[in-house]
């Protein structure tokens, strides 16, 4: 999903809020709140399409980042479009079927900020008005699965506020994501 149908951390929390409330609250926010409810509705509609699989499956930032002294989003393009609908039940046997027979590609892609009307840093709910660009390209090699490096997947922690100044996130709901994931740590083994 290359947008959210939100313009910030307030409607995500709104959306959050009305999602968990017991029937007769919820009701009553939607009564008094109906552009909330017609933006969870959204939301909730395009989050039900169905998983294709990490191989066929496109994954986007939604979110700009710094891209050095440029920002961008980013988008990373499956290059297998063969679906495997098995696959959906179990997506680790998926992906290591595949690379037991293949290797596994995606395109890097990257859309450039241009203007804060056609490509705004702070409204995730606007479909930005620029190509996307390939940066390069990633290339899973073909493998047998890896018990140990599983286990060290399942115990790391994964948040866009790690990682380089150059590629620090942008935009008011990443900052409000970056506390959401301070507040997620305190309840994992994880540490950050």
């Amino acid at each position: 999903m290359p947008t959210l149908k939100v313009g910030g951390s307030a409607d995500v929390v709104g959306i959050v809020d009305l999602s968990t409330s017991a029937p007769g609250a919820a009701l009553r926010k939607v009564a008094t709140k109906p552009q909330m409810t017609r933006s969870a509705v959204v939301n909730f509609r395009d989050m039900a399409k169905p998983f294709s699989g990490f191989a066929t499956h496109d994954f986007f930032s939604i979110m700009p980042i710094t891209f050095g002294e440029y920002a961008a989003r980013l988008k990373l393009c499956a290059a297998s479009t063969t679906i495997n609908k098995k696959g959906r039940k179990d997506l680790a046997a998926d992906i290591h079927t595949r690379l037991a027979d293949d290797d596994l590609e995606f395109l890097f892609q990257a859309q450039f900020f241009e203007d804060e009307s056609r490509t705004p840093i702070e409204d995730s709910s606007v479909h930005w008005d620029a190509p996307w660009l390939t940066v390069g390209r990633l290339r899973v090699p073909r493998q047998a699965p890896d018990k140990a490096f599983a286990e060290t997947v399942e115990k790391s922690s994964f948040n866009p506020w790690i990682a380089a100044p150059e590629h620090r996130p942008l935009g008011e709901l990443m900052r409000a994501r970056r506390a959401a994931y301070s507040l997620s740590w305190r309840n994992r083994d994880v540490a950050p």
